[in-house]
């Protein structure tokens, strides 16, 4: 059935060798008490299993083969054996002084102190907390791979941060120069509203009603002057957009204060809505929903977006990798506390597999990281280096010759592939993930739907959102929360591991 895993059973062979692997590898298996042992587990770092010590010197686990198997021995109890085995046959004993030591150790085991003993009274049992910190143990395990920090600081977007000194602030600079009717509110409460307004999706009449609760109906711009004057900020972010003109970054991108080195860049695209009729409409009258296609190049470290380019659904993702990568490159060129090297590489799926692709990052002196097709042709002319990169991945050769042309023709599809995968794994291709982190980011801050009708719009529109996706992240970068020294964790593949 789709979805359901399998346990399989194994052989004692295979059991006992998976556990005496686990067995060997330091602190993997540890002594609790006398009857408890914990075993970590080899596919996820944070996870811990429980081995008990049954009747009859058999061994119980709480590992899901353990109990979907019937009870079966698995690896977990193999290494727990293994430990009291070597131990025994090292002739390691414990002392009267020891012994005594290791009644101390069963006492603080929470499952011992859940059954305490008769005599004893029932209170000791209960498990005691720290009183000099205020943090749980669950919580400073927790920290080890998240830090709730940067989230709770993003909190604060979600208010509409302006003031009557706001509202007039620079507006003399504003108003010189200009003919007609001089402003009356400054360009930064519109900007602090536009935040507000891209965090939460409200409606620009109740933002008006939000604004009126804060400074007052006299001091408060009519909703029609909060669209325009937004509208007109977000349009400003498309100065620049496709490199013309002066080699400046991008208007909508922002450089954070933390000297950052960018080892790969990584793209892909998604989709935006731009209506939300729902599919019952769709149903019912024939129509297609359209969507707007969003590409980005972001940092894979930092998950910063450096490049966007905005199309419509019908547009393919291969033809904007080169623009994309222009522009990507231009606002970290541009920015001091970002680095680029030249083994900086570029990474993207194999939508942007094509020969215009791979000539242009040869151009720019540039290692694309793009996996090619299954079924490339070792006489595949037009692009060279397209070619070297083909023989490189699925017939793992690095040059080009008669005798490799004539083995990459004996290859089958199966092994291509482990080729491929090999070759996924050596070259780094694998952080290619940093870029769908940062699209389920974006959706999960700013949603899929774009409130703006016209092309202008919802293009300034997707740009102030970059913009201040951006400075949420140089946000929690400059405050030495999100490096991934921090929250990183790197857990262990599983040997032989595909998909999940």
């Amino acid at each position: 059935m789709a979805g359901k895993k399998v346990y399989q059973k194994r052989s004692q062979r295979e059991i006992d060798r998976r556990g005496i692997k686990i067995a060997k590898s330091k602190g993997q298996v540890n002594q609790i008490c006398s009857k408890h042992w914990e075993v970590a587990s080899q596919s996820d770092r944070n996870k811990i299993y429980e081995v008990t010590t049954l009747k009859d010197e058999k061994f119980g686990c709480e590992c899901q083969y353990y109990i979907k198997g019937d009870m079966r021995r698995c690896k977990h109890i193999a290494a727990v054996e293994f430990v009291i085995k070597r131990d025994s046959d090292a002739g390691i004993t414990a002392s009267d002084g020891e012994e005594k030591k290791a009644g101390e150790t069963e006492k603080s085991c929470k499952r011992c102190k859940s059954k305490p003993d008769k005599g004893k009274d029932e209170s000791s049992s209960l498990d005691t907390t720290n009183t000099d910190t205020d943090e749980s143990p669950q919580s400073k395990k927790r920290r080890h791979k998240y830090d709730d920090r940067k989230y709770i600081e993003r909190g604060k977007l979600w208010t509409l941060q302006i003031s009557p000194e706001l509202m007039t602030e620079g507006i003399e600079d504003l108003n010189a120069g200009k003919k007609g009717r001089p402003f009356r509110f400054s360009n930064k409460c519109f900007a602090a509203a536009s935040v507000f307004k891209n965090m939460t999706g409200i409606p620009y009449r109740q933002l008006m009603g939000v604004a009126e609760t804060i400074i007052g109906k006299d001091n408060t711009p009519v909703y029609s002057a909060f669209q325009k004057r937004i509208v007109k900020l977000n349009l400003a972010f498309k100065d620049n957009d496709d490199g013309s003109g002066v080699k400046t970054a991008c208007a909508w991108f922002t450089d954070g204060k933390t000297e950052t080195k960018i080892d790969l860049f990584a793209f892909d695209s998604s989709g935006l809505k731009y209506t939300n009729s729902g599919d019952w409409m769709s149903k019912k009258w024939g129509t297609k929903r359209s969507f707007i296609k969003f590409h980005i190049g972001v940092d894979s470290r930092t998950k910063k977006i450096y490049g966007v380019v905005i199309t419509d659904e019908k547009s393919g993702d291969s033809p904007q990798l080169e623009k994309l990568i222009e522009q990507t490159y231009r606002n970290a060129e541009k920015s001091p506390n970002v680095e680029t090297t030249k083994d900086t590489k570029v990474a993207a799926d194999g939508a942007y597999d094509s020969n215009e692709n791979y000539e242009y990052c040869e151009e720019q002196n540039i290692e694309p990281l793009i996996p090619v097709r299954i079924n490339f042709s070792e006489n595949a002319d037009g692009s060279v280096s397209r070619k070297k990169a083909g023989f490189k991945q699925l017939g793992g050769v690095d040059s080009i010759n008669k005798n490799a042309e004539c083995r990459f023709a004996e290859l089958t599809r199966d092994e291509k592939l482990e080729n491929q995968k090999a070759w996924r794994k050596k070259s780094g291709f694998s952080d290619r993930w940093s870029v769908e982190t940062a699209f389920s980011t974006f959706k999960r801050m700013f949603g899929e739907l774009v409130s703006a009708r016209t092309w202008d719009n919802i293009i300034g529109e997707l740009y102030g959102k970059v913009q201040l996706y951006n400075m949420m992240i140089d946000g929690a970068i400059d405050s030495g929360y999100g490096t991934p020294e921090v929250v990183e964790v790197k857990k262990p593949r599983r040997k032989g591991g595909g998909g999940r």
